[in-house]
This record gives structure tokens, C-alpha cells and sequence, in this order.
């Protein structure tokens, strides 16, 4: 007996209609042993459970990972200088800017001076040869200047704040070396951030 394609078509689509006539009464006689508020609960339960798992995933992320609760600021200098009775006076502008999501409330400040030029030759000699940091390499001028700022610096989110610090220093002095630290707590000296920055002397000058 041969068969067509059409006949062939016909007994393929017939076993289909039979096999799919089978999977739907399994699948009523399933529905009906079903407890479906059970079930319902259960899915609840379990959407709730991946819930947590993903918002805990997100929070490692941003907590842990990119550290989006610590506290961040940005330091910037400008330098003004002034010819006074011999010597420079030399203020220098401070900035501190919140860059974070969190309140920033610093403890303490501090800004260094450091002569850079003229450089003496024996110290220049020793920079060129030993690797140290910036604050290391050039000798102080004068006094460190100390921001109290337990009291009253409070930066929201965007929010900056600047302070002017005074120093003279003697008219040989052509370049200086500014060093800033801004802590954030006291109790811990190793919570800072800082800037060191060069500037020639004079820098921008004013009346």
C-alpha cells in the first residue's frame, strides 16, 4: 500500500492530536490533586527568597564593592602672594569638597609649607637618588597650620568649603610645596586625605 504525503500528514497530525489528548487529561487529573493556595504560598515564599538574594547581591555591590557609604572628599589649592616688608606673604586657599552620597563631618585639618627652590644642593642630590614621598622630600617652612574642624564642618553631598592660611616667607624663596591633610577621625590618624601641590613664588598676586 503506498501513501501519500497528504495521508502521511493526516495519520502524523492525528498522533499529535492523540499525544497532546493525553497530556491534557494528565494534566487536569495533576490540577486536580493540587492544593493551589499552597502552591501559590510556596511560589510567594520563594519570590521573596530570590528577592532578598538579589537586594543582598546589589547592596555587596555598592556597599562593599564600589564602598558607595564611605566617606569621600576632594582637596584643592590656590596659591596668592603679596611682596610685604621684605618678604612674601603666601595665602593659601584650601578647598574641601564633599564628593560622596554620605555626610562628611572632618575632624582636624593641617597645611604644611615646604621649601622646594632654591633647593639646596646636597638635599637635591638626595632626592634625586632616594625615592620618598612629597611630603619627605622637601624641608619645612615654618609652623604647620592646624584646622579645628570638630565643631562646626558638616559637607552634604556636593557641598564645599574653604578656609585661607597665611604664611611669610623670605624673598629668596622661588618655589614652595603646599601639604594638606584633612582627617576624618580623630582618634585614628590614618583616616586622612591630603594634596600636595608646587607653586612658584610669586604665584598670583594681589593688591
Amino acid at each position: 500500500m503506498e501513501f501519500t504525503k497528504r495521508d502521511l500528514a493526516a495519520i502524523l497530525l492525528g498522533l499529535l492530536l492523540g499525544s497532546a489528548m493525553t497530556h491534557v487529561v494528565e494534566i487536569s487529573a495533576w490540577s486536580a490533586r493540587v492544593d493551589w493556595p499552597k502552591t501559590f504560598e510556596s511560589l510567594a515564599h520563594i519570590a521573596q527568597a530570590i528577592g532578598l538574594l538579589l537586594g543582598g547581591i546589589w547592596a555587596y555591590y555598592l556597599f562593599v564593592r564600589q564602598r558607595l557609604g564611605r566617606c569621600r572628599i576632594n582637596l584643592e589649592h590656590s596659591v596668592q602672594t603679596m611682596k610685604l616688608d621684605g618678604d612674601y606673604l603666601v595665602r593659601i586657599l584650601l578647598e574641601i569638597k564633599n564628593t560622596g552620597t554620605v555626610l562628611v563631618a572632618p575632624s582636624l585639618g593641617t597645611v604644611r609649607l615646604h621649601q622646594v627652590a632654591p633647593a639646596d644642593p646636597g638635599h637635591l642630590a638626595t632626592v634625586k637618588t632616594t625615592a620618598k614621598t612629597a611630603e619627605e622630600n622637601w624641608p619645612q617652612l615654618g609652623s604647620e597650620f592646624t584646622l579645628n574642624l570638630d565643631k562646626h564642618l558638616r559637607l552634604e553631598p556636593g557641598e564645599r568649603e574653604r578656609y585661607a592660611i597665611d604664611f611669610v616667607v623670605p624673598s629668596t624663596i622661588k618655589g614652595v610645596q603646599v601639604h594638606s591633610k584633612v582627617y576624618f577621625d580623630s582618634d585614628d590618624p590614618e583616616t586622612y586625605m591630603d594634596l600636595a601641590t608646587l607653586h612658584g613664588i610669586p604665584a598670583q598676586e594681589f593688591a
